[in-house]
């Protein structure tokens, strides 16, 4: 973004639509690419979220910022230094759900499945709630005991049913 009133391109097929557009405030078109990126690179949680505070939705771009995290640390990728949120609930979500992930990587995945069990209905998030039941049904399916994984795969199949059918990352999973 060069200013306020204007919007460098690389791509040319965005530049076109833009110009075809040419009515569309940047934050219109902003929440637009958000959307596109939504549908097409739903896992960039990253874009997504910097789309989502370009187009004023502090809020939504902050529980993208977290999906990013979780994200990180789902693969054992822990950042060195705490994120905080201007929204609470926001932080204490991505903060339960990231310590989740750390102890399960720590080989604690009883004590991992107590701590989110005990603060999974405080996550107000729909997308929020979605990954502390995801992380919940991951540790059950990591455990050997057959009854836990059937478990699990029943809560997943559930999750997948009552999920938003726009996220597809979640769903691909």
């Amino acid at each position: 973004i060069k200013d306020s009133s204007s919007v460098s391109f690389i791509n040319d097929t965005l530049r076109e639509i833009n110009i075809l557009n040419s009515s569309l405030d940047l934050k219109d078109f902003y929440l637009r690419y958000s959307k596109c990126l939504k549908t097409l690179m739903p896992s960039e949680y990253c874009r997504r979220a910097l789309a989502e505070s370009l187009a004023g939705n502090e809020q939504q771009s902050q529980v993208l910022t977290g999906l990013y995290l979780i994200s990180q640390a789902r693969e054992g990728i822990f950042q060195k230094t705490n994120v905080h949120f201007a929204d609470k609930d926001v932080n204490k979500a991505v903060e339960i759900i990231i310590k989740t992930y750390r102890l399960a990587f720590d080989g604690k995945n009883e004590k991992a499945i107590g701590i989110i069990n005990d603060s999974i209905s405080e996550i107000i998030f729909p997308l929020l709630f979605i990954e502390a039941q995801y992380a919940v049904c991951v540790l059950h399916f990591k455990n050997n005991r057959k009854e836990e994984r059937i478990d699990a795969l029943n809560t997943l199949n559930s999750l997948l049913y009552n999920c938003d059918q726009n996220e597809f990352e979640i769903r691909g999973r």
